[in-house]
């Protein structure tokens, strides 16, 4: 800026100095009175014409550097107003974003550790001078948040929908639980229930006996975020027609994980109705037992076998059932009825001195 005033001030100088400078040393030149010779006057024509083309030429190059200083400052002041603007758009879309964000969450029992953060991991390219409202923006290269929200959603789906192809390494606690880092949301005290799941060690907030609830929870936050950066809604849940099977299956790897990865908290119940299942599923010496057994093994309340009270509970029937067996004295001691008593000793918390009176 001071550059420029500096040349415009030597121009203005320059333009007024050089042809006073001229016409000086073409006087000082001359000798006598004022001719009247036309030849001598055409000679002071063109040194005087000569001097005003220069004169012409600074002027011009004057102007030149003058609209030049003039459209670099309004390039400034419309660059100070589209910052304004951007600026202004992100202060408001980030609003925005938190007050839609807390709605969703209010409504689906979802608590947000923090927006501000959510917002920074949902579009990452925004920032106070730059503002994309496009969730399926990538950014630095990296797979966009859209494609890896609708990819993890897509692995819960398809854990969910086909339980058979769930292992403890793949399975829709592992997929959700995921998501639920991602986006770092928290709802362990809002879905109270049993059969806590543990991934690594450490407590992922997800129960087996409300998992449809918190799958459909989170995949309503995440068509919330699809949907508020332009994305199509990816809805899943609505398909699976048997959440009993998936739920079981979840169960059922979780009570026997050997990898200590994928845990359920309590599984005592779980693994000792496995057993007791095996036990009596095929000629048993107790077939009333045997009935009983498999009509819980089989049934939707397997899954309240999460529930220390309901095991003792049915650890206690199912004790009482086997020794108000007919003639059960005389084949208490068959390996079968053992092994049942000692899975109801261990897993069901009866006293072993139950089986022992009279």
């Amino acid at each position: 800026m001071r550059l420029h005033k500096v040349l415009l001030q030597i121009l203005l100088l320059v333009s007024v100095a050089l042809p006073v400078i001229i016409l000086a040393q073409y006087r000082l030149h001359m000798s006598g009175e004022i001719s009247y010779d036309r030849e001598d006057w055409g000679v002071f024509g063109s040194v005087l014409g000569g001097a005003f083309t220069l004169v012409g030429g600074l002027a011009t190059s004057f102007t030149l550097l003058f609209l030049y200083d003039q459209q670099k400052k309004n390039s400034e002041v419309v660059q100070k107003q589209l910052s304004s603007l951007t600026f202004e758009q992100y202060v408001q879309h980030l609003l925005h974003f938190k007050a839609v964000m807390q709605s969703a969450g209010a409504r689906n029992r979802i608590v947000f550790r923090d927006l501000d953060r959510l917002y920074q991991v949902v579009f990452p390219a925004n920032r106070p001078t730059f503002c994309t409202f496009d969730i399926d923006y990538s950014f630095l290269g990296q797979e966009s948040v859209a494609r890896r929200l609708k990819r993890m959603l897509g692995d819960c789906a398809s854990h969910t929908i086909n339980s058979a192809v769930q292992t403890e390494a793949a399975n829709a606690v592992g997929a959700i639980y995921q998501i639920k880092k991602y986006l770092d949301i928290d709802f362990d005290s809002n879905f109270p229930g049993s059969g806590k799941l543990l991934v690594d060690g450490k407590r992922t907030g997800l129960f087996l006996d409300k998992l449809e609830f918190q799958v459909k929870s989170i995949e309503s936050i995440v068509d919330e975020l699809l949907f508020f950066g332009g994305g199509e809604r990816v809805l899943f849940t609505s398909a699976v027609q048997d959440w009993v099977r998936p739920t079981r299956k979840l169960i059922t790897l979780a009570a026997t994980s050997q990898s200590g990865n994928f845990k359920v908290e309590y599984s005592d119940g779980i693994i000792g109705m496995i057993k007791l299942y095996e036990l009596t599923k095929s000629d048993s010496v107790v077939p009333g037992l045997s009935k009983n057994i498999e009509e819980l093994y089989l049934s939707d309340r397997f899954v309240d076998l999460l529930q220390p009270v309901f095991v003792k509970t049915k650890g206690a029937i199912f004790a009482k059932a086997l020794v108000e067996t007919p003639d059960y004295f005389l084949f208490a001691n068959h390996p079968e009825v053992e092994a049942i008593r000692m899975a109801l000793v261990e897993y069901f918390d009866v006293d072993y001195r139950y089986f022992t009176v009279r």
